[in-house]
């Protein structure tokens, strides 16, 4: 891990040792702005070169603050490897920043050292870290009882906080039944980058409570994560947010983002709303990963939004909910337990609100901050404002270790078509050709980040891609761009922010599931030479053979309704013909294969008599209607198949024809 971790700094950073100096150059590589950025690099030195205190980091416009965390030391106390971090204030889109790191084998004598607006200010029993923009009170100490106290006993770790220049606000309490033993509290990072404190419980039962808060220089928000040993429902925190007066969940994330006011009723003991790990598709009203609140300070609003939320669910191999054909009554709640039981329910007081933690095994990571411009957390749930915390755009200390750039070993087209079977395709049908090569819907389609539809234009991106990447029509910049773009949205497709079936991460509708893993897999093969593209349509090939086996009965059927059965066998169709044309794996060799599209096809026979077209005066070939669903369907798919077979299987082809 030390040396991929090493590699992926060579490579990706453009990161050169030399003697006694490295430089790191960070880049923009999507089309956005980013500010205030923490970036952290793993940096290797030879033994003896780097003393811990040494290091000098010069930026673009001179020397900046750096704070570096020893990993490893040689024998001689020299720093072997590290952890170095800096803050970039600003990067302008397709841009990049050389920051040159001087180390040596004796403390540097440094006047005056650079600071940031990041102050450390101890006091008895506690300890406060301020930003321009944020201010926090933390416990700090220790303690160990003689005897196990209440929980309503002992010190929380959040004593106050405040927006910049405002009155202080909040705090924070313990709650439950199990006896506590001991709390620790520690500064464990002490800027001038980023300061953090740990606080540890540890109760009578050998439970144990670590609530992690950070604070970076420069930034509006505190950072929270939350570890728990064990489940014990009826213990743990509250974290107080004084006195707020309303305001706004964001509800869904991406382009099914909705803004529901958020109304605080004092005198009801249920929850006003949760804090999800999961925003699904504005499903929940109730639980959005986002909220403003309106504060009495006037013209800032705090923030409350999830982060990381693949950390608060372990991801599964095995679950109740896996197999589709199982499935009963009550399913999609059981799959929903994990994330749901999760969430931070954010209760009404009668002098404002509070957040309540209760103790479940595993962690939660979340932010709380203020902000004058609260009203752009919209516009960064939608990947176009880059300098908030939130789940659905990571930050650019993430991008920076996402394979956005890469080798060539396709040539281009190669998803459905080869570029002679596109130009003979253009014959055929020259107004699809002419909208398949529209750059300006590419452009659009990869510049929103993921701000997408992303079960349902994920497959039309990935073909737009394919078709003009290698069409010539693109600059070698905007060639570089774009294939960062691409490989991008395959990490949001990914993302568990967006799905992720192991976690329960999920819709009640079976081809939901099959449309985002497909999804994934048709346009990771359109990137099948990038480091990740292969592992992404492997997982979807595999989850493909999977459901073939064990869901689709000996019949051709799927368990679902005829229009939403439909929509997953469209899914199989596409990732057949293109994972049997990147050979990865031939679909239409499976015996279930061939009996699905044979049920499917032939439900199209004869016409649905309900479906008549006055206009033309006929009955269309559609899909009879069953179950809930839209009345009848009438998709192309035979054509694809008799396409894709016309060769390999002849007689198969003619009766898809």
């Amino acid at each position: 891990m030390r040396n991929l971790l090493y590699l992926l700094v060579m490579l990706m950073s453009t990161t050169t040792l030399l003697a006694g100096e490295m430089t790191i150059t960070v880049r923009e590589q999507l089309n956005r702005r980013w500010a205030n950025e923490l970036m952290t690099y793993t940096v290797q030195f030879p033994q003896g070169q780097c003393y811990s205190g040494s290091e000098i980091l010069h930026g673009p416009a001179g020397e900046v603050a750096v704070q570096m965390s020893p990993l490893e030391v040689w024998p001689n106390k020299s720093v072997k490897s590290a952890a170095l971090s800096f803050i970039v204030p600003e990067l302008m889109p397709q841009t990049e920043q050389k920051y040159r790191l001087s180390f040596g084998n004796v403390l540097a004598e440094r006047h005056p050292v650079p600071q940031s607006d990041l102050k450390i200010a101890q006091q008895d029993g506690a300890i406060e870290l301020t930003t321009s923009r944020y201010c926090v009170r933390l416990l700090l100490g220790e303690k160990t009882y003689e005897q196990p106290v209440a929980p309503s006993e002992v010190l929380a770790p959040v004593l106050a906080m405040r927006a910049a220049h405002g009155p202080w606000f909040g705090g924070s309490t313990m709650y439950g039944k199990t006896a506590i033993k001991s709390w620790s509290s520690k500064l464990v990072a002490s800027g001038p980058v980023f300061a953090r404190v740990e606080t540890t419980y540890t109760y009578a039962d050998g439970n144990t409570l670590t609530v992690g808060c950070q604070l970076n220089a420069g930034d509006y928000a505190l950072l929270f994560d939350m570890q728990v040993s064990k489940d014990s429902a009826e213990d743990g925190w509250e974290l107080r947010l004084g006195e707020v007066t309303g305001g706004t969940k964001l509800i869904g994330a991406r382009t099914w983002m909705k803004q529901q006011p958020v109304v605080f009723d004092p005198k009801s003991a249920d929850p006003t709303f949760y804090l999800s790990p999961w925003p699904g598709d504005g499903w929940f009203p109730d639980s959005p990963a986002g909220v403003r609140l309106k504060m009495k300070q006037p013209e800032t609003e705090m923030l409350l939004t999830v982060l990381d939320c693949g950390s608060w669910v372990p991801a599964k191999t095995e679950f109740e909910w896996k197999n589709f054909a199982n499935w009963r009554d009550g399913m999609p709640l059981i799959a929903w337990e994990g994330w749901m039981t999760k969430r931070i329910p954010v209760y009404a007081e009668d002098n404002g609100a509070c957040m309540r933690m209760n103790l479940l095994a595993g962690a939660r990571k979340w932010a709380v901050g203020c902000r004058p411009d609260a009203n752009l957390l919209f516009d960064a749930f939608q990947c176009k404002v880059m300098d908030f915390h939130s789940p659905i755009m990571p930050r650019l200390n993430a991008v920076k270790e996402m394979a956005l750039e890469w080798r060539d070993g396709l040539r281009h087209p190669c998803l459905f078509l080869d570029a002679r079977e596109l130009q003979s395709a253009s014959v055929r049908n020259s107004a699809a050709h002419r909208d398949l090569m529209d750059l300006s819907r590419m452009r659009a389609q990869l510049d929103a980040l993921g701000n997408m539809d992303l079960m349902r234009n994920v497959m039309d991106t990935a073909a737009r891609y394919d078709a003009l990447i290698d069409s010539g029509q693109l600059s070698p910049e905007e060639r570089t761009l774009r294939k960062a773009q691409m490989a991008f949205l395959c990490y949001m497709v990914d993302s568990p922010a967006h799905w992720s079936y192991e976690r329960g991460y999920c819709s009640g509708n079976p081809n939901m599931t099959v449309s985002r893993i497909a999804n994934l897999g048709l346009a990771a093969l359109a990137i099948r030479d990038n480091p990740q593209g292969k592992k992404w349509a492997q997982y979807a090939v595999d989850w493909g053979k999977y459901w073939l086996a064990e869901v689709v009965d000996d019949a051709g059927q799927w368990p679902e309704s005829s229009h939403y059965a439909r929509v997953s066998w469209s899914d199989y169709v596409q990732l057949a013909i293109t994972a049997r044309k990147a050979g990865m794996h031939d679909f239409f060799k499976e015996p279930k294969f061939k009996e699905m599209a044979y049920f499917y096809e032939k439900t199209f026979t004869p016409p649905d008599p309900l479906r008549y077209v006055y206009a033309k005066g006929y009955h269309p070939r559609v899909g009879a209607p069953y179950g809930r669903g839209t009345r009848g369907d009438a998709w192309g798919l035979s054509g694809l198949l008799a396409a894709a077979t016309a060769t390999s299987d002849p007689a198969f082809s003619r009766i898809m024809q």
